[in-house]
């Protein structure tokens, strides 16, 4: 997850060349000289800060007085634990996260893929053979097709395409089985249901393309809120893999599809790689070997003889050439390359959700109270297909009556096409009161399951089902403020409002709400950083250098300081109370981030908020 970025506001805030700290205590030793020192120099320096002084001259004269854009230099003691803001005039970035950041606008996606997953199913069977040379056969006969080895196979000279009987006849001790297509769908199916449970939006490799390897690619858009590691989240998805289903996989962050797949080949086992850009990612394919790409083995012997062995050897041809010469699959994988094409794929269809069933305590008799007992599991399994991103296509009334343990009284089954797949609830329960209208029961009902066949639901449903189910009522919230203020007072119901001021308390004011409005969220380049402000400051234990355990800025039930990220100094005010202040992010051993200040001239530390 990338750094976040502070909320910009109105207060001047003053340049920070460096965040960095392991301890507060001693840098703030005997350095109120250098501060000075690095204060003055600011003042006479040519650069100005950017959030007051591009103005009118007099406004800049005003705006210099009132906010010192002091520049502090970094000690050599201090450790470097923050990443520098990407707003000098407002430096006030929060601590290094652990593990590569989201640093890029561009859409992620991760391939996971299993290296000779037919191999690790037969090893998973047969875990005896993984002391010896194993392979995948074809069939069980001598003139069989070695399909996939090891690497203690590879050593012994047997290679993927020979015969059984002359793999025998390199490597004695050879253990062989067979994988049925049966086996390896279903060893898919489980690394598809692990993988769901990292990301809701997958697709896999489309059999023969690419060398057909089992391959998926999990769309990570929208993960920076949700994960603040990239590096610990592919941890975490290969312990999930490994722990549920014995299987190991390299998996690979970064841009494009061939792109990843080719990285995740190229490690070679149960390895992750983490992109940090779409730079980073094209020198590390242009590096790769183009065996990798699963092209043909005469193909590829053709271009070895022009000395053409990675990528950034294939992109140099003309593509006219190459498929003219070596065939359309050669030229595809060039144009996948260049990142003009995207290597065939197929969306992986979500799983419907799980029939909801109904046990009749008062057994129903007629149709109109069956009707009035399935709004209610229609109605839940409607907001879930919601959630899924599906819409039902097909519904089906599973109707269980008295006594359906003998053969006089079997299960009625319903089934119900819509004249298009939807999720409106009304349109749903009108087929089904007119399916129900005519049908006589021949029972009471003892039991009702409804169940359903999904596809995947149109942008256009899913909004018009989330406006139609909304739970935000504006008018009755505006209702209930009314009430509020005829019981209370006008003053009861306000609202903060950002206002033009110097010092953090004076940036928001208290106003009137009159009317509530539909909130207008947009998707943001940087995920911002939220501070909560107390409403007056607190006093905070002094750092000493003599206390064993660390700064107990706020005693000893919230633990110790273990990080700072610091100082951002600010000052204004000079026309009343002036105030010089040194801002610092504190991080506790709770996990609790403090935003704090050190008053130089009352020589006391403040809370100031928290970081939420």
């Amino acid at each position: 997850m990338r750094t976040p970025r502070p909320p910009r506001s109105s207060t001047c805030c003053a340049r920070a060349r460096s965040a960095s700290s392991c301890s507060i205590s001693p840098p703030l030793r005997g350095s109120r000289k250098r501060r000075s020192r690095a204060s003055r120099a600011s003042r006479t320096s040519s650069r100005r800060c950017s959030c007051a002084c591009a103005r009118s001259p007099s406004t800049r004269r005003r705006s210099v007085r009132s906010s010192r854009c002091a520049r502090t230099r970094s000690a050599a003691a201090w450790r470097s634990i923050g990443t520098r803001a990407s707003c000098r005039s407002c430096a006030t970035s929060a601590a290094t996260r652990r593990g590569a950041t989201w640093r890029s606008a561009v859409a992620r996606l991760a391939c996971v893929e299993l290296p000779n997953l037919a191999l690790q199913l037969l090893l998973l069977r047969e875990p005896a053979w993984r002391a010896r040379p194993a392979a995948v056969i074809e069939r069980d006969a001598a003139e069989a097709a070695v399909l996939a080895l090891d690497e203690r196979a590879w050593r012994a000279g047997v290679r993927p395409g020979q015969r059984y009987a002359a793999a025998l006849a390199l490597c004695r001790e050879l253990a062989a089985g067979v994988v049925e297509p049966a086996e390896l769908a279903r060893g898919a199916a489980a690394v598809l249901d692990v993988l769901r449970g990292h990301s809701p939006r997958i697709t896999a490799s489309v059999a023969g393309a690419l060398g057909g390897g089992a391959a998926w690619w999990l769309d990570l858009d929208g993960f920076e809120r949700l994960q603040p590691s990239l590096a610990r989240w592919t941890a975490e998805l290969q312990r999930d893999l490994f722990g549920a289903l014995g299987l190991r996989a390299a998996v690979v962050v970064g841009f494009r599809r061939l792109a990843t797949l080719v990285l995740a080949r190229e490690l070679a086992g149960a390895r992750a790689l983490v992109l940090g850009s779409p730079a980073d990612e094209e020198r590390a394919l242009r590096a790769a070997r183009l065996e990798r790409a699963g092209l043909e083995p005469a193909a590829l012997a053709e271009l070895e003889r022009l000395g053409v062995r990675t990528f950034d050897a294939l992109l140099a041809l003309p593509e006219e050439g190459l498929a003219r010469r070596y065939g359309a699959a050669v030229a595809r994988v060039a144009r996948c390359a260049a990142g003009r094409e995207e290597p065939p794929f197929a969306p992986v269809p979500r799983e419907p959700p799980a029939p909801r069933r109904v046990e009749i305590e008062e057994l129903a008799n007629d149709a109109a109270h069956v009707l009035a007992l399935c709004e209610e599991p229609l109605a839940a399994l409607l907001a879930e297909l919601h959630e899924r991103g599906l819409a039902l296509a097909e519904l089906a009334l599973r109707l269980e009556l008295d006594g359906t343990s003998s053969s006089a009284a079997p299960p009625l089954v319903e089934t119900l096409r819509p004249a298009e797949p939807t999720l409106e609830r009304a349109q749903l329960s009108r087929l089904l009161a007119l399916r129900l209208a005519g049908r006589a029961l021949p029972a009471p009902v003892a039991a009702l399951e409804l169940g359903c066949r999904a596809v995947a639901a149109s942008a256009a449903q899913l909004e018009l089902y989330g406006a139609a189910t909304a739970r935000r009522d504006l008018g009755a919230a505006s209702r209930a403020f009314a009430a509020l203020r005829a019981l209370y007072g006008d003053a009861c119901v306000v609202r903060a409002r950002l206002v033009a001021a110097h010092l953090p308390e004076s940036c928001y004011a208290w106003e009137p709400l009159a009317r509530l409005e539909a909130p207008r969220a947009q998707r943001a380049q940087t995920p911002p950083l939220v501070r909560c402000l107390l409403e007056a400051t607190e006093g905070l234990l002094a750092p000493s250098a003599r206390e064993p355990d660390g700064w107990l800025a706020r005693g000893l039930r919230h633990g110790p300081v273990v990080r700072v990220v610091g100082p951002y100094l600010l000052a204004g005010g000079w026309w009343g109370a002036e105030a010089q202040r040194d801002y610092y992010y504190a991080e506790l051993r709770s996990g609790e981030i403090l935003w704090l200040f050190h008053d130089r001239r009352r020589g006391r530390w403040r809370l100031h908020g928290g970081v939420g």
